[in-house]
């Protein structure tokens, strides 16, 4: 049995080893901007957080899974690249509002393609059938896994 666990330790591993070097080559490729993962993810964070009218820095922070000043810190640097802007709710200064620039868009724009672009190549290899048995099986072990965290 514990050959068994350690295969399957590995082979998430290895799955996130591999995503995370594909997304950082492709990001950089697509862009040529100087930009972390991390940034890009807070990029579309954002962008996902204004859909929901709800684009506060700690709400960032919350939706990451990391601190407020890790955010702080990195929105200091997609400020200073100008992939994002910071406005104050002038009705409470401690609310802080994150904005993407045009350039953020574009960043938001290319790591949307890089993911759609992974989706796509991951599961070329696989039949209808295959897809349709791998998404339940993946989907069965997504909603444990939440359960083993909660």
């Amino acid at each position: 049995m514990d050959e068994t666990y350690h295969f399957y330790f590995t082979f998430i591993e290895d799955i996130l080893q591999n995503l995370k070097h594909y997304e950082e080559n492709a990001l950089h490729i697509l862009t040529q901007e100087d930009i972390s993962l991390n940034e890009a993810r807070i990029i579309m964070v954002i962008a996902d957080l204004k859909k929901e009218k709800s684009n506060l820095s700690s709400q960032i922070a919350s939706r990451m899974d990391t601190t407020r000043s890790a955010v702080s810190i990195a929105l200091k640097t997609l400020e200073k690249k100008q992939f994002i802007f910071r406005a104050t709710d002038p009705s409470d200064r401690r609310r802080v509002y994150v904005e993407l620039t045009k350039q953020g868009n574009e960043i938001l724009k290319h790591y949307r393609q890089v993911h759609n672009e992974i989706v796509q190549k991951a599961f070329d290899v696989f039949d209808e059938d295959d897809k349709k048995t791998l998404s339940l099986l993946t989907t069965i072990l997504r909603n444990h896994m939440k359960t083993l965290v909660e």
